[in-house]
């Protein structure tokens, strides 16, 4: 593409021919007014030079090429030989990644023969002393970058740590912007954190409303939200699952909580080097309370994960599955998980509880059977009226107790209990050499997880069970009236008696042992 003998600084570049030029710019999220200087600067110095030009510019922070769009396109079009030169604020802005990276970029110049331009030099890449200089620079811009990285990771953890909000972009309905004093109408220019922005704190109100006092389901919420035209936080359509995050989120409490995980969870790592997602245990979270003004209080908050936490996780379901009365509400007695309900196309009338879907690590099915829908729906309601006469008799003087859920507390206690002996005997048995270091790791990591879960499940129960001491026996009886005068209505569909149920419980425990038996054994677990 050219010819002569090239030089490589302004002062001797008459034998230079450069005509068609690209411009490269590239700046990290939140540097747009930098991004738009250096635009500035880049196309003064074109126009001065009398080149012609044509833009590639990205905002992004990676430093894999992967994950720069524009980039790709750029040596897509350098290979093509459709320019003279790359020009660039600083040699550093085409690739601060390492060492494959930054060669990838000089090759694919050096091959088609492309300078590299900056406001104060001409880098030809086939003279030796300017590939030299190139390399001597691109090294040390990665080590300011990597001790750039280093301090922004260190100021990041010293932020979190004393209540500075430092995880992005803040959670609905929150905004970061100075302190308001709304008593005094004072502005703190000097101070900046979590501010609640209130017409979004009235879309907030609205989502809790709906999920813990009128118990709908968040799909049924975010339909209603987009119905009236109201705008996600990400100005998009509303989605069940969205609402279930904002509103588990517990930075809604005052709290701003760090050091959740480490690593790079992106399917496509933004640098070779970068590791994995760990994620960690919730005692090595770093929790600092009352950092900027609470949404909801912890005792809403608890309600929320009562009501979310009848979302259980089944086998996967097939698109457009259906939901049928009791979908979702099955619990097997012996291993915990939801069994899965399902009706005869050519039967709309009796459904079938299915036996217990799940197998252990080992391949072993769960011995749970299954049984007619009818015989679980008939028990609910005769428990319903059985509860309404135990509330009625308390409201006369005698107390109600909560022996299912009592009975339930204590089960999960029980089987912690086995769970924690179990890595006590993996501990003895790496002492006495029956596990290699290893072994007794990876097997501990399987206990922990059952572990966990079954201290969820605990304090699930143990804040249902404090739910249900708050909650007036008037109040019970107000929501089982309205449960039973809507389930005596015709024509409910399957949808509408799933919410009713799920309105007053949170699930049934089915056991049957034989399927040749018709002995069953069900509790029903009232919200």
């Amino acid at each position: 593409m050219l010819s002569g003998n090239r030089s490589s600084n302004y002062t001797q570049q008459n034998s230079v021919t450069i005509k068609d030029v690209a411009i490269y710019l590239r700046k990290s999220r939140g540097e747009e007014e930098d991004l738009a200087k250096h635009r500035t600067d880049l196309e003064e110095l074109c126009k001065i030079k009398g080149w012609r030009y044509t833009e590639y510019s990205e905002i992004g922070n990676s430093d894999s090429i992967d994950l720069r769009p524009k980039m790709i396109q750029l040596l897509k079009d350098v290979e093509d030989d459709l320019y003279d030169a790359v020009v660039v604020m600083d040699i550093d802005r085409l690739s601060r990644g390492d060492g494959e990276e930054q060669a990838k970029i000089k090759n694919v110049l050096r091959r088609s023969g492309t300078f590299i331009v900056t406001p104060s030099k001409i880098y030809d890449l086939e003279d030796d002393s300017d590939d030299m200089m190139s390399d001597m620079q691109g090294f040390i811009a990665r080590q300011e970058y990597k001790m750039i990285k280093k301090r922004l990771k260190r100021g990041k953890k010293q932020g979190a740590r004393r209540g500075d909000w430092t995880n992005g972009t803040p959670p609905y309905p929150y905004v970061y912007q100075q302190w308001f004093d709304e008593k005094n109408g004072k502005m703190f220019t000097n101070e900046k954190g979590l501010v609640v922005n209130r017409e979004r704190h009235e879309i907030y109100r609205f989502l809790l409303q709906k999920i813990i006092v009128e118990n709908l389901p968040a799909d049924h919420v975010a339909w209603e939200l987009n119905r009236q035209g109201i705008p996600s936080p990400r100005n998009g359509r509303w989605h069940g699952n969205t609402i279930q995050r904002i509103l588990l989120d517990e930075t809604h409490l005052g709290k701003v909580i760090s050091n959740k995980s480490a690593g790079d969870g992106h399917k496509v790592k933004r640098s070779k080097n970068s590791k994995g997602v760990i994620y960690f245990p919730r005692e090595e979270w770093v929790i600092v309370e009352n950092c900027h003004e609470a949404v909801k209080t912890e005792k809403e908050h608890a309600k929320v994960q009562m009501f979310f936490s009848r979302v259980i996780t089944t086998t996967p379901k097939k698109k457009g599955s259906k939901v049928y009365p009791l979908s979702g509400l099955v619990k097997c007695a012996k291993c915990g998980h939801t069994m899965v309900v399902r009706y005869r196309s050519d039967n709309k009338t009796t459904g079938q509880i299915l036996p217990c879907w799940y197998r252990d690590k080992y391949g072993n099915k769960c011995s749970n059977s299954g049984g007619k829908t009818s015989i679980a729906e008939s028990f609910i309601m005769e428990r319903v009226s059985e509860f309404e006469n135990e509330l009625r008799q308390s409201l006369a003087g005698e107390v109600s107790d909560n022996k299912n859920l009592l009975r339930e507390i204590d089960m999960t206690l029980t089987q912690i209990s086995k769970l924690e002996r179990q890595v006590t005997k993996v501990n003895e048995g790496y002492e006495e050499e029956v596990y290699t270091a290893i072994e007794a790791k990876q097997r501990k990591a399987e206990i922990k997880v059952t572990l966990e879960s079954a201290e969820t499940k605990l304090n699930l129960l143990q804040l249902k069970l404090n739910n249900s001491k708050e909650m007036t026996n008037i109040e019970r009886l107000n929501i089982i009236d309205k449960f039973k005068v809507q389930m005596s209505q015709e024509n409910l569909t399957d949808i509408q008696k799933n919410d009713l149920y799920k309105s007053i419980i949170s699930h049934i425990v089915w056991d049957r042992e034989d399927n040749k038996k018709e002995k069953y054994i069900i509790y029903v677990n009232f919200l």
